[in-house]
């Protein structure tokens, strides 16, 4: 998603700027599934730090509840949204695979985009199974077994809405 963001920010500075500063609420709410839940943030789109780096990225428009921004910010910010869109589902800027059994994939919900295509399980079983990180500790990990072994690691960028 970064490259897709950098596209964006030399294609279109003035889009790049309305998502990087018109918030969009997201929320899961659902009290009936097995783990309920009650989660609403409100955020821009695309993060960036204090030096203008983008850091993060928010995209999921089935979290997304109806725009609640000043009047002057809804035809900017929706002309920004389809131009963003249209990059993301452009096939120059995706990559698709296909998991075999026994793969493991991770990755940072901040910085890439997932999904997947329709399947047929041709009378297989499909199991996925989630795992939720916190990427700080996993950072932290590696820096602090780095130093462990007299290894010379750097802090990697992680992307979550830091820049450091």
């Amino acid at each position: 998603m970064f490259h897709v963001i950098d596209i964006l920010r030399k294609q279109s500075p003035d889009d790049f700027r309305v998502l990087s500063r018109v918030p969009v609420h997201f929320a899961t709410i659902d009290y009936e599934r097995q783990h309920p839940a009650h989660v609403i943030h409100r955020k821009p789109i695309i993060s960036l730090d204090y030096d203008d780096r983008v850091v993060g990225f928010g995209w999921n428009p089935g979290l997304e509840d109806p725009l609640r921004v000043h009047e002057d910010d809804v035809e900017p910010f929706y002309r920004a949204y389809v131009k963003l869109q249209k990059l993301i589902e452009d096939p120059k800027n995706q990559l698709k695979f296909r998991l075999k059994s026994g793969d493991m994939l991770f990755f940072n919900n901040r910085r890439m985009l997932h999904s997947r295509d329709g399947y047929k399980t041709n009378g297989g079983v499909r199991h996925l199974q989630g795992c939720y990180l916190n990427s700080e500790d996993l950072r932290s990990k590696y820096m602090v077994l780095g130093r462990k072994l007299n290894r010379p690691v750097v802090a990697p960028k992680i992307g979550n809405c830091s820049s450091i």
